[in-house]
């Protein structure tokens, strides 16, 4: 995401601000590399998971996937050999209260693998933490 200065010659100092891109338009709230394939996976405010290829000489490209993760904002996101986990919540889905969280496989395609919902009590859902087997 490129920055701009905004406020140049101010007394009170300069402050950068992140500029829109036409790949990333609002600030992700999780990114994660995926170590198998050139691919970086975005979550969004609204709950949606895109991935876009990311070449080291060219840099961020065109989008590969975007689906619909959760219902709520993206927390955070692992990346496995069988596809992509991320935890997400706080959305209200049709049909059902506010609150809750859910947790939810996909693969890199974005077709879901599995997905799991929590109750409303546990609103606070967004944080993963993947370990390797011993």
């Amino acid at each position: 995401m490129a920055y701009a200065q905004y406020g140049a010659g101010d007394d009170e100092g300069s402050v950068w601000q992140p500029l829109p891109s036409q790949f990333l338009p609002s600030p992700p709230t999780s990114l994660a590399f995926d170590p198998m394939s050139p691919l970086v996976f975005a979550g969004s405010p609204s709950g949606t998971v895109a991935s876009y290829f990311c070449q080291p000489t060219t840099g961020l490209g065109g989008r590969y996937t975007s689906y619909r993760g959760h219902w709520g904002a993206v927390g955070e996101m692992g990346v496995d050999p069988s596809g992509i986990l991320s935890v997400g919540g706080g959305g209200s889905m049709p049909g059902r209260s506010a609150g809750g969280g859910s947790v939810k496989l996909a693969n890199r395609r974005g077709m879901t693998l599995w997905s799991v919902e929590c109750v409303p009590a546990l609103s606070s859902l967004a944080a993963l933490a993947l370990v390797e087997p011993c």
